[in-house]
Parts: C-alpha cells; sequence; structure tokens
C-alpha cells in the first residue's frame, strides 16, 4: 500500500505527541514494507513554497504583535490553501491520506474526489475549536469560534471520513462533542520501542539527588507551575532534586514559571531547556530517575510512553486516558484535587520506599511491553488501511481487542 500521512505541523521543527506519533507509525509501516510520506505545509522546495512561507511567517508575527482572531483565520486559510496545493498534487500517487489533524481532513474533502478513502487520526484532549480558543489563536465565543465549531463538526460527521482514536477516553470525547453518529470508530494505541531494557538487578543504593524530567510546551493546560509547588514542598521534605523542563517556552507561562522559580529560590534547581529534538528528548529521559506529568489533560499522553520505554518510573497527575496508559495505582498517581503538599507528601514516601518504588517501576514497564508494542500498532493500522482501501469499510477485528476490555474492567473497579 502506498500511504500519505499528512499535517499542518512541521515534521522538522514540532516534537509534540502528534509527530512523535507520526514518526513511529511511518517507522513501522516502512519496515512492514509499505510506502509511507509525510507531508506538510512547510515544505520548501520551490521559490513558490519558500514564498508562501515567508508570507506566512510575516502575518504570523503581525499575529504575535495584534492577536486578533480574524489575522490568525488568515493565517489559517493560508495553511489550509497550501495544504489543498498539496493534496491535489500528491494524491493519485497515494492509495489512502491519513490525516493528523481535522484542518488537514476538512480540505481533503473538499479538494479531493470520493473514490479517494480518507482517515483522521483523533489527536484531541478538548473539542478541537475549543483546543484553538484555549491555545489563544481564537478568541472564545466569537464569530471565528463559531465558524470553526460548524466547519469541524461538519467534518467530523461527514460519512466520506474514517475516524480513528488514539484511546478510549478519547472515543468518548468524540463522541460527546459530535453527537450521535453512525460511524464505528476503532481505537488504536501509538506504540513505542523499548529504548532502554530494564535491569531488575539493583546495587541497593539510591541517589540522593534524583534528577526529574517533564515534557511538554510551557502552558496551562500542561501545569507546570505545579511542578514549581511540588518542588517547594518536597525541599521542605529534604528531597532536594533536579528538575528538568523540556519544552516551548517563548510564552506568558514560561515567564510566570520563570518566576515563581525564583520566588521559591529553586534557580539552582530547576533548568527550563526549551524544545528540544527527539533523540535530545530521550537522552534525557534516560538519565531521569522520574519523569513527572502534570497535565490537566491529554488525549492520549506519548511522553508517557517515552519516559516508560527508557526505564524511568512515571508519575502523573489523574487524566482520563492516563487510566489506559499506566496501572492504577495510588502510589503514582495523583488526583487533580490534591494540593502541592499532599502530592509531594505521597512523593516523599514512595522514594523512602525503594522497594516499592522499584515494583511501581516494574508494572508500569510490564503493561507497557504488552499494551504498547510497536508491532501491535503496526498490525492494527496496517489492518485498518487494508480494509479501507480493499473494501471501503473498517474491518471488525478491529473492535474486539484486548485492551477495550482492559478499559472498560479499570473503569468499572474505579
Amino acid at each position: 500500500m502506498r500511504i500519505m500521512l499528512a499535517t499542518i505541523l512541521n515534521p522538522e521543527e514540532d516534537t509534540n505527541g502528534i509527530m512523535s506519533h507520526v514518526s513511529d507509525l511511518r517507522r513501522e509501516l516502512l519496515i512492514s514494507g509499505q510506502k509511507v510520506d509525510v507531508v506538510s505545509v512547510h515544505e520548501r522546495k520551490s521559490n513558490w513554497q519558500r514564498a508562501g512561507y515567508a508570507m506566512r511567517r510575516q502575518i504570523y508575527s503581525l499575529w504575535k504583535r495584534y492577536p486578533y482572531s480574524p489575522i490568525y483565520l488568515l493565517i489559517l486559510c493560508m495553511i489550509a490553501f497550501r495544504m489543498g496545493v498539496q493534496l491535489r498534487k500528491k494524491h493519485k500517487s497515494y492509495d489512502l491520506i491519513n490525516a493528523q489533524d481535522v484542518v488537514t481532513a476538512a480540505i481533503a474533502l473538499f479538494v479531493l474526489p470520493k473514490s479517494v478513502p480518507l482517515l483522521l487520526t483523533c489527536h484531541f484532549w478538548s473539542a478541537p475549536w475549543k483546543e484553538f480558543a484555549r491555545g489563544g489563536y481564537v478568541r472564545d465565543k466569537r464569530i471565528t469560534y463559531y465558524l470553526l465549531k460548524f466547519t469541524f463538526r461538519r467534518v467530523l460527521r461527514n460519512p466520506r471520513l474514517n475516524l480513528v482514536s488514539v484511546s478510549h477516553s478519547n472515543l468518548d470525547l468524540i463522541r460527546d462533542i459530535c453527537g450521535e453518529m453512525n460511524k464505528k470508530i476503532p481505537v488504536i494505541y501509538s506504540g513505542q520501542d523499548v529504548l532502554k531494557a530494564p535491569d531488575y538487578v539493583f546495587d541497593g543504593c539510591e541517589k540522593a539527588e534524583k534528577i526529574v524530567v517533564n515534557v511538554g510546551k510551557i502552558d496551562e493546560r500542561k501545569n507546570q507551575r505545579f511542578l514549581v509547588a511540588i518542588a517547594a514542598e518536597l525541599n521542605t521534605l529534604g528531597k532536594r532534586w533536579k528538575y528538568i523542563v523540556i519544552g516551548p517556552d517563548n510564552n506568558a507561562e514560561a515567564h510566570y514559571i520563570r518566576q515563581k522559580i525564583s520566588d521559591f529560590k529553586l534557580d539552582d534547581q530547576f533548568h527550563l531547556l526549551g524544545e528540544q529534538d527527539r533523540t535530545g528528548i530521550f537522552t534525557l529521559l534516560r538519565q531521569a530517575d522520574i519523569y513527572f506529568q502534570t497535565s490537566k489533560a491529554e488525549s492520549f499522553g506519548i511522553a508517557l510512553l517515552e519516559a516508560i520505554a527508557n526505564d524511568t518510573l512515571v508519575l502523573a497527575m489523574d487524566y482520563p486516558a492516563l487510566n489506559e496508559i499506566m496501572p492504577s495505582s495510588t502510589f503514582t498517581r495523583f488526583s487533580q484535587d490534591m494540593t502541592a503538599r499532599e502530592v509531594a507528601t505521597r512523593v516523599a514516601a514512595l522514594d523512602d520506599n525503594i522497594h516499592l518504588c522499584r515494583e511501581m517501576r516494574h508494572q508500569q514497564f510490564l503493561h507497557f511491553s504488552v499494551q504498547f508494542a510497536p508491532e501491535l500498532m503496526r498490525e492494527r493500522y496496517t489492518t485498518l488501511y487494508k480494509g479501507l482501501v480493499e473494501k471501503s469499510t473498517i474491518p471488525h477485528s478491529l473492535f474486539e481487542n484486548k485492551s477495550s476490555f482492559f478499559y472498560k474492567s479499570q473503569v468499572e473497579s474505579r
């Protein structure tokens, strides 16, 4: 098969969960002998492409100075036009188009003939139009907001567009934001290679100063400010560790966090490294003792898989999809309602129990190795693509998977 993975993100620069998924999926499909290309609006091979990219950057700079919704809508229209040109030009070389965002899916529906199989991988952590509003790209409850809402809902409900969800909680969200749909939507988890095999022969000692890593764009949803508060509380409990925060940090939230670090006198403990490439992230995860995810909401949480794959203990604030990634444990998962003092007290107690700490890491890895093997992702996506290309339908076998039973049993036990 010939598969196009299409996105408005920049494959060369963006290192978020969506692009991590795209990179892993492309690698696995290539291993299985498929032809796979990643197509984006950021190619700059021709003079026209370079000119269009430069114009978008100029308007984007204008929007950064004057953040009005109509200006960003103009940028979005330019992105959509460029994606439309890409899809019209290249679609005949592929058997199926797998969009990675709803904007790309909307353009594909508009410019491509009905004979082209279309699939959207839903990476939503909220309704897409709400994500644009919460990201500050459009103003909430304004004309632009309602225009995006109307467009995106029509796209998701379009019978030509097939959907695949990245988690069961994400599937619940899709059904909630779209209402009743006569669509069967499979869940296919991202797969992750083991990057550092665990060694359960220990020397009996633990480092006094641990390294704690957090990965993600610094913003309110990712909630890194809470990590600063936890660090301050851990210091009072004798746990003076180092904290490495990885992700874009050129915004107001990052400025606020730097001020909080200074207020708590944590300057020598916190290191905000900005955006890193994936190799750099993996290197830091491999050296870390703890990966701490403070996010309030995620469609899935690929960074958690990457941490576990690097044999790093994961601690996380609870959110729906977390139930599918980590075994239920009161030792490593914390309610969003807990205070920084309460979280710090539990983290300190876990750190004091070396054997429990190792057991939690072991349990996380066991679940990871069964649920998120890359060959499982490859097999399920290949089955999905083959069904859409050959029979224009999603194979029934994709709705008979153990992960759904695991998720239901975990939810029922809560």
